[in-house]
């Protein structure tokens, strides 16, 4: 009995384990697999757009540098299952060791009931046989005297005791046969399970080596196509930099706003306590939702050189972050809506007040707030701009202490 808890024990532990381990694995390979096709759909526009631009160059990087991590998720995953077959198997072999010797088992008791079988079958007959024994008035006269009476007595109740006796064994043993054979049933079963799921974990393995396969092979395709990016983008440095020079005007613009909002201090909202407003902010570091819920990071903070064109750098205030179709943009904080910028494309941009700080939300193409406007922490605020007949866009998240950005990933919370 102890034995078969201790295998069901293991099984369903082992099942447990795996399924939360591999639960785990997929959700990190599904996630991944949904940030390529953010990427996926951002280099389609911009193949169809014909943009060679340092953007579309990121975007090539950005996949690959995903398609590596789905890579290295599969690999996980893979060695995942293996751990798992190779502690099957051990299971397995101690499984059919067990059924070798429950079956030997049963096959001593089998053999064991057969010879109490038939000693009580004798024992039986005995007591048939001395049906004039069975009353104590027959015993008395069946002898020739006294001694001989009580003679058969004496041989009538041991016979008696005796099939009493085999009659308790025999049902003993029955009872431990049938304990066993349940015992070589469930091992049975357990062993059924084990294979079942050794199959399983094989077929599964060979899928995540397949799609590894894939990746390799995409990411070959991309290396290549990223390759010839570069040589056409290094015909073309006076157009990089002028893709350099408007991400600067942009960031100029920003901070000319910003220059502008602190410079009126005191015409500011008077219902809010800015000086209160900024020690909360402050406070908040570390802590902040981020402001989509659905997203990637496509660019890092801070300077930038890029490593397929070392001659090239770009300063980057915030993060960029690749968005569903329909993706709302919250605050992440409460504050008063110090500026809507209309861009050079015609999307907008949108700075929230903290006090000393600001937070800003760019390439919108919509917003629900006008300046001035008081906003709430998490509130929607603007819709992200999203090409026609594509499913992704891109919006840049922003935080400024005055008149210096700061990194987004320091103040956000759950960074990806």
């Amino acid at each position: 009995m102890t034995s078969n808890i201790l295998l069901y024990f293991f099984l369903f532990s082992f099942l447990a384990s795996y399924s939360q381990n591999t639960k785990g694995l997929i959700d990190e390979k599904n996630t991944l697999i949904k940030e390529i096709e953010y990427t996926k759909d951002l280099l389609s526009q911009a193949k169809t757009e014909k943009e060679n631009s340092l953007y579309t160059l990121n975007l090539f990087q950005k996949d690959i540098e995903l398609r590596k991590s789905l890579i290295q998720s599969l690999d996980n995953e893979i060695n995942n299952i293996q751990n798992n077959i190779d502690t099957l198997i051990c299971r397995l072999n101690i499984l059919y060791i067990n059924e070798y010797y429950l079956k030997s088992s049963i096959k001593k008791k089998n053999d064991k009931i057969d010879n109490l079988y038939s000693l009580y079958s004798q024992s039986i007959r005995n007591i048939y046989l001395s049906e004039k024994y069975q009353n104590f008035t027959n015993i008395l006269l069946s002898g020739t005297s006294i001694d001989e009476s009580i003679n058969n007595y004496i041989y009538f109740k041991s016979i008696v005791k005796t099939s009493q006796t085999l009659s308790k064994k025999l049902n003993k043993e029955k009872k431990l046969l049938t304990q066993q054979t349940n015992k070589l049933n469930n091992n049975k079963s357990t062993i059924e399970l084990s294979v079942n799921n050794c199959f399983t974990l094989f077929k599964n393995k060979q899928f995540f080596r397949n799609d590894k396969e894939n990746q390799l092979d995409s990411i070959l395709n991309q290396k290549e196509k990223e390759q010839n990016l570069i040589d056409e983008l290094n015909n073309e440095i006076d157009k990089l930099n002028k893709e350099i020079s408007v991400k600067e005007e942009n960031a100029l613009i920003i901070e000319n706003e910003i220059k502008i909002a602190l410079s009126k201090e005191n015409s500011k909202n008077s219902t809010i306590n800015f000086e209160s407003l900024s020690k909360e902010f402050q406070q908040q570091k570390g802590k902040l939702d981020w402001p989509v819920n659905d997203f990637i990071v496509m660019s890092r903070f801070g300077k930038v050189s890029h490593p397929s064109m070392p001659g090239i750098h770009y300063i980057n205030n915030g993060i960029e972050l690749a968005v569903p179709r329909g993706t709302l943009v919250k605050s992440v904080y409460s504050g008063v809506v110090s500026t809507i910028i209309i861009q050079n494309n015609f999307l907008k941009s949108i700075i929230i007040d903290h006090g000393l700080y600001f937070t800003v939300y760019t390439n919108l193409a919509e917003v629900y707030f006008q300046q001035g406007d008081i906003v709430e922490l998490n509130q929607p605020i603007a819709m992200v701009f999203v090409k026609e007949k594509h499913k992704t866009g891109v919006t840049e998240f922003q935080i400024w202490k005055e008149f210096e950005s700061q990194d987004p990933k320091i103040w956000l919370k759950n960074v990806k």
